[in-house]
């Protein structure tokens, strides 16, 4: 009956709110979805970016009652989203339990098992092994939009969820007389099971500074604002370090290659980073080698094309593993280079 008097104003809220949200973002929708170098899938794999079932009652390799052999049961630390841990488990089934007779508390619980279930991907995963089980995110599968949602994130809806279910039984022990068993009983559940996910201080490193060439402003010497300037070796998907250049100077100038998702793969589907061009090749090679190649007429020629490709100014290259090698080898590509604020330069184009 609640339902029905409230169904009216309901429906009037939602088509209100339909209209202002398409009127404010059918144009940035448009530019995602069928503007230029949209791409009709994303690039990341359901079945690999999906949750392992063993990492719901696990603790995060981050918690204090976490260990580093928890992290085979994720993709990565970024991705640590289901590591509840055994006791929150247990206190959450409890607390649906006890607040059986809440219909906000089986809403929650509910939508809980769900956002779990959709966490596991198109396949169930049991520490580690692959099983013939279909999850329940396979009904998603193939559908436009929701499939590049990665499974795994789904995980994440479960901290408020189990955070809503502790705070209705805290608030209901909280409401029983004094000196009854739930004002005590509820309470010290709930702190045991939060106790050991309590996160540890995150390790840290520091990374590589900017190169002075780059942060001093030199760079300028070297290539226009709005040119291409050519870190070596060339930011990729794996090793986007060179792409920090342009960040520190604000995107005053422009590198080729390096991290993004744009339409490279076949039939013009997602895929991460470009086509490398052969010279981008060759220096990555020196770069993961420290194997100096044979440089000829034909290299010299196809570096030169490149270039041309990228619309280079500038080819920079900083301090780092095999320098001399690939110093050597730019030499012998481009001539010699010029030292500025300790970068290695060379001006084409």
């Amino acid at each position: 009956a609640q339902a029905v008097r409230l169904l009216p104003r309901f429906a009037a809220g939602v088509l209100l709110t339909t209209c202002l949200a398409g009127a404010a973002l059918a144009y940035p929708l448009w530019i995602q979805f069928a503007g230029p170098q949209h791409v009709p899938n994303g690039p990341f794999s359901p079945a690999y970016f999906s949750m392992d079932l063993a990492s719901f009652p696990a603790f995060s390799p981050l918690s204090i009652a976490g260990s580093p052999e928890n992290s085979r049961l994720s993709t990565g630390a970024a991705e640590y989203n289901s590591f509840l841990g055994w006791p929150l488990l247990v206190v959450a089934v409890g607390c649906v339990v006890w607040l059986r007779r809440t219909p906000l508390a089986w809403a929650v619980a509910v939508a809980a098992v769900v956002m779990g279930w959709l966490s596991l991907g198109p396949q169930i995963v049991v520490n580690g092994e692959r099983t013939t089980h279909t999850g329940l995110y396979a009904v998603l599968e193939g559908h436009k939009v929701i499939d590049g949602a990665l499974p795994m994130r789904f995980a994440v809806a479960l901290v408020p969820l189990i955070a809503t279910l502790l705070v209705l039984a805290l608030d209901r022990a909280l409401r029983e007389p004094p000196g009854t068993a739930a004002r005590i009983v509820v309470p010290a559940a709930i702190a045991a099971a939060l106790v050991p996910i309590i996160p540890r201080p995150l390790p840290t490193m520091d990374r590589p500074p900017v190169p002075d060439f780059i942060a001093q402003g030199h760079w300028r010497d070297c290539v226009r604002p709005g040119g291409v300037l050519v870190p070596v070796p060339l930011p990729t998907p794996p090793e986007p370090e060179t792409m920090r250049w342009a960040a520190a100077a604000n995107a005053a100038f422009r590198l080729p290659e390096g991290f993004f998702i744009g339409p490279y793969a076949a039939q013009g589907r997602a895929s991460m980073g470009t086509y490398s061009q052969p010279t981008s090749h060759l220096l990555a090679e020196v770069a993961r080698t420290g194997q100096l190649p044979e440089i000829g007429d034909a290299e010299r020629e196809q570096a030169r094309r490149d270039l041309e490709f990228w619309q280079a100014s500038c080819v920079a290259l900083s301090a780092g593993p095999y320098e001399t090698e690939l110093r050597t080898t730019l030499e012998a590509l481009l001539g010699p280079g010029r030292q500025v604020a300790g970068t290695w330069t060379w001006k084409v184009g």
